[in-house]
């Protein structure tokens, strides 16, 4: 009877091990890195969104070059990242334990590249009928408006 409890003992520690080492070697990676692309995607989606307010600013106020920095995270989960542009596509990339490259089309024309752990700062120049877009993590000869 002791031996029979003691072997049921065992067994249970024995399972419950093995689903603590499958959560940690399996599961909780998937989960993170399913966490980081959706952030990754959240992160091309607000860009593009201040892209987009920063289009309509300098149409607004006609022929005058616009410039303006926000606050970004520092990391994504954990991970340093760096949004940029690739012909008609805004895209993030990470780097760290979960490496991503996920991009998104544009339905402007913008160029930048921002390495994270700083303000991004957008730049708008209105040309004609056209706005020339731009971002960075510096724009120091820039004279710069802090918005909220």
């Amino acid at each position: 009877m002791v031996l029979r409890e003691l072997f049921s003992f065992i067994m249970g520690i024995f399972l419950l091990l093995s689903i603590v080492l499958l959560f940690n070697d399996e599961v909780a990676p998937g989960i993170k890195k399913m966490t980081v692309n959706e952030k990754v995607y959240s992160m091309i989606f607000h860009v593009n969104s201040l892209l987009e307010k920063t289009k309509t600013l300098a149409r607004d106020i006609n022929n005058a070059e616009i410039y303006f920095q926000r606050e970004m995270p520092d990391k994504l989960s954990g991970q340093t990242y760096r949004v940029y542009t690739n012909s008609n596509q805004l895209c993030v990339r990470t780097s760290g334990d979960v490496i991503l490259n996920r991009c998104v089309n544009m339905t402007i024309n913008a160029s930048g590249n921002y390495l994270s752990g700083t303000d991004i700062f957008f730049n708008a120049t209105f040309k004609g009928n056209d706005v020339m877009l731009a971002f960075d993590n510096v724009l120091a000869y820039a004279p710069v408006c802090t918005t909220s």
